[in-house]
């Protein structure tokens, strides 16, 4: 009876989201990394809340007239609220993006390669001291990991002939400027995954996507028409500038740190996708994606 309970994923599921909650909740009043970025979510929360202003942005970026989107901060607001404004209420943020984080991990892994491996990857984003306190540090960027898991499920489906999972990529493309602008780039997957499906999204499809990619975006629109523009010339501007690295060499030293410093550990890694090819454990559209 206890062996068959154990072999219950739903049961073991529950275990490790249990984990997590652990993990992240753990001495969080003592641990809680409250610095310049607690600071100013707590003084946007308030502004939101007290002061009744509704925000079209949050703050801004490493580029002058640039902003990040505000649902970030729209999240953190139930929480303040429920803690009576006390910044130590994002704490239940914080097991809530660990949950996600767990559960979705664990139902995109089991459609796409089975049930051990979803709940192999829901354990090890439960338990990794690294995306515990990637959980832990309640920034903008906080959701950039399940953003990231969801967008590549995405493009997996669309590789696959799936092409109602267009609405999903989109919609999350639409969310990049209320995570992080640096995720812009993966857009050039989509055109990709959709050619390797080698059918086009119907007229339907394509339309919904459009109007899902709009939604996210409305407060940047509206910001934007209010204000002159700014943060697309903005934009435009910081591409004008001289650069202080050229776009090669800004590719080998984003390629050296995601690799690691380690010569041997780079090419481990480059390699990695290709061994896991040849022995058959993933298929050439997943290891192409």
């Amino acid at each position: 009876m206890q062996n068959r309970v154990l072999r219950n994923p739903k049961f073991v599921l529950i275990l490790i989201i249990l984990l997590a909650i652990f993990f992240r909740s753990y001495d969080f009043v003592a641990l809680l990394p409250f610095n310049h970025d607690g600071d100013l979510y707590s003084f946007i929360v308030k502004d939101i809340v007290i002061d009744k202003h509704i925000r079209l942005v949050g703050q801004i970026t490493s580029t002058e007239g640039v902003f990040i989107g505000p649902l970030f901060y729209y999240l953190l607001v139930p929480f303040f609220v429920v803690a009576y404004m006390d910044p130590i209420g994002v704490m239940l943020f914080s097991i809530l993006i660990g949950i996600i984080g767990v559960v979705g991990n664990y139902f995109i892994f089991k459609d796409l390669i089975g049930v051990k491996a979803g709940l192999i990857s829901g354990f090890l984003l439960a338990v990794l001291p690294f995306w515990v306190g990637i959980d832990r540090w309640i920034v903008p960027t906080v959701t950039v990991n399940i953003w990231c898991i969801w967008y590549f499920y995405s493009l997996i489906k669309i590789s696959k002939g799936y092409s109602k999972y267009l609405i999903l990529n989109l919609f999350l493309l639409g969310l990049i400027w209320h995570i992080h602008i640096a995720l812009f780039p993966l857009t050039l997957l989509l055109p990709l995954a959709v050619y390797m499906s080698g059918k086009w999204p119907s007229p339907k499809i394509l339309m919904s996507g459009i109007l899902a990619f709009l939604l996210p975006m409305i407060p940047f629109i509206i910001f934007e028409a209010r204000h002159g523009f700014i943060q697309i010339q903005s934009i435009v501007n910081s591409f004008e500038q001289s650069p202080t690295l050229t776009i090669d060499k800004k590719f080998f030293k984003v390629l050296d740190v995601s690799l690691s410093r380690n010569d041997l550990e780079k090419v481990f890694w480059l390699l990695f996708p290709l061994f896991i090819y040849k022995i058959r454990a993933i298929q050439l559209k997943v290891m192409v994606i």
